[in-house]
């Protein structure tokens, strides 16, 4: 298993890249598995060690031969919405979408932006779309269905001790005094 993560940040031109998120998750997944290097091993040897720079198509190649190497990956990417190259973020994210590689998990996040919505309908399908309309729609919604969730599972009253003591705890509270 592998997990991989990429943030588009809003105050780092670098970080709103597609290539920069290729790089990324490349690095990431390449460090956890022991035949998880070979893919970036043949990228460098195929771009005469390091110059000229990989193109997009071949930095999503050596990404989707490294997923391969796994039995699970999760891929995460946040912050659809400070990309500053929706064409190529549509065009990743439908290749990516497109592997059909059993054990790929991918999580997209965004702040809820027409562009974003459009771009993702374009390369989603019905079974993904299905999904993102099931989400909770606001910061809100979420705590109240993770709440909702706790105490359905029967831990609603300790999860609201453990909330006030947090609250209005005078110092910071170890993990070790909340399970205790």
């Amino acid at each position: 298993m592998a997990v991989g993560y990429s943030y588009f940040e809003f105050d780092d031109r670098e970080k709103q890249r597609c290539d920069t998120m290729l790089r990324s998750l490349i690095a990431q997944l390449s460090l956890q598995g022991r035949e998880a290097h070979k893919p970036l091993d043949k990228l460098y040897s195929d771009c005469g060690r390091g110059a000229p720079e990989p193109s997009s198509p071949m930095l999503l190649n050596t990404l989707r031969n490294t997923v391969k190497s796994f039995t699970d990956v999760f891929i995460s990417l946040d912050g659809l919405d400070e990309c500053k190259e929706s064409d190529d973020l549509a065009t990743n994210i439908g290749e990516m979408a497109g592997w059909d590689i059993v054990g790929l998990h991918t999580l997209v996040t965004s702040w809820q932006e027409k562009d974003i919505e459009e771009l993702l309908s374009i390369v989603l399908d019905d079974k993904y779309k299905v999904s993102l309309q099931s989400l909770p729609k606001d910061l809100h919604d979420t705590y109240a269905q993770t709440l909702k969730a706790i105490d359905s599972e029967g831990y609603g009253e300790h999860i609201a001790k453990i909330v006030q003591w947090l609250a209005y705890s005078t110092r910071r509270i170890s993990l070790t005094e909340i399970a205790s």
